[in-house]
């Protein structure tokens, strides 16, 4: 029985030390520092980097669904990253293919934003797919977009005038801006050049959605 005992803890010890090597390798070959904290684990994207700067509709119909990697969530394991395998020093892209941060928001909160979400989808807010993500995850562009185009366009859904889905709208941005400002501060510190992005690109968006809200209730108050 002790000798059992040994031969078990003599094999999670060499598993842990297997993993910690896996670890460090990641991170020599990484262009980017990892910091220490949050305490990230790292995983490698299943897929090489791509060629071409974007699919063609042919080539996109073959990835539509396909799993990155699988990282487990335990005990040793809480936030994870996969690297992003296009990413090149200086890029002006993410350095992450995906990012999962734990314990960032609270299970009620997680169910006030199914609920505001739930209100979106019964006052008719146009949800959107993209081949890149598959017919399953559906998408609300809400505001004012420019970001991809060269000229500014209001999304569909801002373009009705429905006080339900107005207040609606107000209601997921109010609840966003509160519920992940912890989720935000971790990826600030992982990837500061996207949290950048994403804060200059949300704050545009946010201020140009509230002061429509605003606007199209003193009008109708009129």
């Amino acid at each position: 029985m002790a000798a059992k005992k040994l031969a078990t803890k003599d094999r999670r010890q060499q598993g842990k030390h297997h993993a910690l090597e896996a670890q460090r390798e990641i991170r020599l070959r990484l262009p980017f520092p990892v910091p220490a904290e949050p305490r990230l684990y790292l995983a490698k994207s299943a897929f090489s980097p791509k060629l071409a700067p974007r699919l063609g509709k042919a080539d996109r119909a073959k990835v539509e669904g396909r799993t990155i990697t699988t990282i487990a969530n335990n005990g040793s394991i809480t936030h994870a990253g996969v690297p992003n395998p296009n990413y090149v020093a200086g890029a002006d892209i993410p350095q992450y293919a995906a990012l999962r941060f734990s314990r960032c928001i609270s299970p009620d909160i997680a169910r006030q934003l199914l609920k505001h979400v739930k209100v979106l989808q019964e006052a008719r807010m146009p949800f959107q797919t993209t081949a890149s993500h598959g017919n399953t995850f559906k998408q609300a562009w809400i505001g004012l977009w420019r970001q991809s185009s060269a000229t500014p366009f209001v999304s569909a859904g801002r373009r009705q005038k429905k006080p339900v889905l107005d207040q609606g709208i107000k209601n997921v941005m109010q609840m966003l801006d509160q519920s992940l400002g912890r989720a935000a501060s971790y990826l600030r510190k992982v990837d500061e050049p996207t949290y950048t992005r994403i804060r200059q690109s949300h704050r545009d968006i946010t201020k140009a959605v509230l002061s429509s809200l605003c606007g199209h209730a003193g009008a109708e108050g009129h």
